[in-house]
């Protein structure tokens, strides 16, 4: 069993950004998020890949992360501005505008 087949996921967002580094560098980052939705409606947020938001309680570690308890979200949007606050953390040059493209699309 893998953390899509418990929590009956059909839908995914990839959540990782480019970041701003000193000065106008972008880079891509060590450790990508991603929004996993359910059956029921709700949200997950997962560690698709790294393991830097391995500190953050409610965050699924991978795939075959059965152990962690996830938070839940009601909708993707609400899903996505808890996951890109976890993203400004590790990475803060992540420019606020990316949420909000998401957001509109």
């Amino acid at each position: 069993m893998n953390t899509h087949e418990k929590y009956k996921t059909v839908d995914h967002h990839h959540f990782d950004f480019s970041y701003r580094t000193e000065g106008d560098k972008f880079e891509y980052p060590e450790s990508g998020l991603m929004l996993v939705g359910c059956t029921d409606g709700r949200w997950l947020v997962q560690q698709e890949f790294g393991d830097q938001y391995s500190q953050f309680p409610g965050i699924v570690k991978s795939g075959e992360d059965l152990d962690t308890d996830p938070t839940f979200y009601p909708n993707v949007d609400d899903a996505a501005r808890a996951a890109f606050a976890f993203i400004k953390q590790v990475y803060p040059g992540t420019p606020d505008e990316r949420l909000t493209e998401f957001l509109e699309s």
